[in-house]
């Protein structure tokens, strides 16, 4: 009995046209051939996600909640002012927790935090928004993220390419090596994630002013590891 072998093999590469590969039985001494397909998006960020934060505290928490809740209805009316939809808005977190005496421990009243992502389509206003929120009452900005457009990233086009990648690379590798696929193994695609990165944290300022941003671009990606069942193919027959 032949010994059975095991080729793996990981090359990036622009994707190709999808094409279907035949199988048949599986032989016992078959081996496999491990390819990672890639496809790449390169996506110009022309918008901004915004996370912000809003703090009060008081004696009593229906009172910390209201003060809050009007403030925070003062910034969203601010930053809609500049044209952002309120569609763009999210609730990330809230929290109402008691404050306390550091020294006696003796209760003091109440504290509410709540925080909240802005998508802000135009990032021309991104220094606009930052400045109308921080006027309005905003106690903090956590971060800002440059993102694309909503919409522009196709991920299931991306996955498509990624197959095709692979389907590419499993036919260059068993030519050159005399191999033949006969079935295939496993499909797994890697949960690497496709986030944008935040800018950097940006504190409060007493006088925030508006300031130009430059988006760059963020890269998007889907990679797929697909494993071949192969055989040594075949010599023609003369």
């Amino acid at each position: 009995m032949k010994k059975p072998f095991m080729i793996s093999a990981t090359f990036f590469a622009l994707a190709m046209p999808l094409a279907a590969l035949a199988s048949e039985d599986l032989d016992i001494d078959a081996g496999t051939l491990t390819v990672t397909g890639e496809a790449i998006q390169v996506v110009e960020n022309t918008a901004a996600q915004v996370t912000f934060g809003v703090q009060t505290n008081g004696v009593t928490s229906s009172e910390v909640v209201q003060a809050n809740t009007d403030l925070l209805a003062t910034v969203f009316a601010k930053v809609q002012g500049l044209g952002v939809d309120i569609s763009d808005f999210e609730t990330d977190n809230i929290s109402l927790r008691q404050t306390a005496n550091q020294e006696t421990g003796a209760l003091t009243g109440y504290e509410m935090n709540n925080s909240v992502h802005i998508y802000v389509s135009d990032i021309n206003i991104l220094g606009d928004v930052m400045t109308a929120a921080t006027n309005a009452g905003v106690n903090r900005i956590d971060s800002v993220q440059m993102v694309p457009q909503k919409g522009t990233v196709d991920m299931d086009k991306l996955r498509i390419g990624a197959a095709a990648d692979a389907i590419s690379q499993a036919r260059l590798y068993t030519e050159a090596l005399g191999l033949e696929i006969i079935g295939i193994q496993s499909v797994i695609e890697p949960n690497d994630g496709n986030y944008p990165v935040p800018m950097r944290s940006i504190l409060k300022s007493d006088a925030m002013e508006s300031m130009p941003v430059a988006g760059g671009s963020s890269d998007f990606s889907s990679r797929l590891n697909v494993t071949y069942f192969v055989k040594i193919a075949d010599e023609p027959k003369l």
